[in-house]
């Protein structure tokens, strides 16, 4: 059922999406129960959908509820958490909310330090994170410096190769510098 409500999203049919999604919840409810990730699941998928249907406050008390039930399965700092966690993260920042946005990004940052250690170039993801959330709130210092960090790390670890998210970190630093 996930797989053809995403379907219907791509689609724009967010009417659709939404009610197979929640037929799915109900069935996944009955039979796994509320604590099982694939319930976790649906309501992940449901939440996006109300965001796209700018249901915002449902949309978050949805993925509230779906990062609760994966944290339970998984355990806090595991990576499905992660994922869930910087959505909600980059939901707040498309909602121009700063201030429960930074500790999302800053506990993902320190939770892909803990996996991948401090200059493996898959925690630069989490510093562009941080950089994003910086450069929206005009702090352009700070969003200077998580920019260098993130770009002098895919140097050291990438050289001669190419490099994943390397230009978003370049660009955004080129538009800092010109603003």
């Amino acid at each position: 059922l996930i797989k053809i409500a995403v379907l219907y999203l791509i689609q724009g049919q967010y009417q659709d999406a939404e009610m197979l999604l929640q037929q799915g919840e109900g069935i996944c409810k009955a039979a796994l129960g509320t604590a099982h990730p694939r319930y976790g699941e649906f309501l992940f998928y449901l939440a996006q959908v109300r965001g796209y249907q700018q249901k915002y406050d449902l949309a978050r008390e949805t993925l509230e509820e779906a990062i609760t039930v994966f944290e339970a399965a998984f355990g806090e700092n595991h990576p499905k958490v992660a994922d869930k966690v910087s959505l909600l993260g980059f939901f707040l920042l498309s909602q121009e909310d700063y201030q429960e946005a930074e500790p999302l990004f800053e506990k993902l940052l320190g939770l892909a330090k803990e996996i991948y250690g401090e200059n493996d170039h898959n925690i630069c993801e989490y510093i562009l994170f941080l950089a994003e959330l910086h450069y929206a709130n005009n702090n352009k210092d700070k969003a200077d410096s998580l920019y260098l960090d993130a770009i002098n790390i895919y140097k050291q670890e990438q050289e001669g190769r190419a490099i994943p998210n390397f230009s978003r970190g370049l660009v955004r630093l080129v538009e800092l510098y010109k603003a």
